[in-house]
């Protein structure tokens, strides 16, 4: 699998360069940039969004928690989530509490140390203190 020094290598660019190509940080000329994902084409370079959220504290992945899948409500919910989402690039981590509150807790620490974006949660059960010290921006849903 290739890295980001592979990519640098390829392009005779610095992995500081090509780093700022792909967060799109700074000054990059159009052919900088050209060089720089056909290098990654080549290569099938893809970048390691694990590490990218190591270092942002943060991914690009809402934490989705409902009671049932099944329900057309919910299911009409999580599409719409998915849709709005994916136009903001961002990827839903979806839960399915069965309305089991041990779940819903679980789950809520699932999100929370995958570092995700936010949650939204749907839910009447989950008390109020269960968000202190979360540090992860929350919208409740019932």
């Amino acid at each position: 699998m290739a890295t980001l020094k592979d990519v640098a290598k390829e392009t005779g660019l610095t992995v500081t360069t090509v780093s700022h190509v792909l967060n799109n940080r700074g000054y990059i000329s159009e052919e900088t940039r050209k060089k720089v994902y056909d290098a990654m084409k080549k290569l099938n370079y893809h970048p390691n969004e694990v590490a990218r959220s190591l270092s942002k504290q943060s991914t690009n992945t809402i934490g989705v928690i409902v009671p049932h899948i099944r329900h057309p409500y919910f299911a009409e919910l999580i599409s719409n989530l998915e849709s709005q989402a994916y136009r903001h690039q961002h990827k839903i981590l979806l839960f399915n509490s069965q309305e089991k509150n041990e779940k819903e807790y679980e789950y809520l620490e699932m999100c929370s140390s995958n570092r995700v974006a936010g949650i939204i949660l749907c839910s009447g059960t989950v008390g109020v203190n269960e968000f202190q010290g979360l540090n992860v921006p929350l919208i409740t849903i019932e």
